[in-house]
């Protein structure tokens, strides 16, 4: 009987291992989901770079604003991982914001946030993405956006984040 046990034990041992190795692959993505991203690099100031944005802010003024976010979006092409590249995605989420482009407004300030979440306007980014998701009727996305920045808003800010805070909790 111990030798029957034996040779079961000794057939499924490279079965078992073979099970092993294959369950600690990493497994493929889903159909249809997103791609993981993760930052690429690190952000660095470039001052070309910053002189461009300087340059191009002037430009810009006269623009309609639906061209002063493409405007945005084609510097950050030409300029990637740069803290202006940075700058001129926040400046057209702002525009995206203000022009009703609660969509595309969610997509430039989330893209910013996860490139850097120290970014120096991080908090107002933060502040209009969950109105933007309020906007949008996505509730819990805005209530859990804006809730941290309850205690960090400016006075002038509060009573609209209470007023957003309220909509998206009911």
């Amino acid at each position: 009987m111990l030798r029957l046990r034996l040779l079961l034990a000794l057939l499924a041992a490279p079965l078992l291992l073979s099970c092993e190795t294959s369950g600690s692959a990493a497994m493929p993505p889903l159909p249809g989901a997103p791609p993981s991203r993760k930052p690429s690099s690190e952000i660095r100031k470039d001052p070309v770079a910053d002189q461009a944005l300087a340059a191009l802010e002037a430009q810009v003024r006269t623009q309609p604003k639906a061209k002063q976010v493409e405007t945005y979006l084609n510097f950050r092409k030409a300029y990637p991982a740069t803290t202006a590249s940075e700058d001129a995605l926040y400046r057209a989420g702002v525009v995206s914001f203000e022009l009703g482009d609660y969509v595309n407004a969610r997509r430039q300030f989330n893209e910013l946030l996860f490139e850097n979440p120290l970014f120096p306007q991080a908090q107002d980014a933060r502040f209009r993405l969950g109105l933007s998701a309020l906007e949008l009727k996505s509730y819990r996305d805005a209530y859990q956006t804006l809730l941290p920045l309850r205690d960090r808003v400016p006075p002038e800010q509060r009573a609209r984040l209470e007023d957003a805070l309220r909509r998206a909790a009911e």
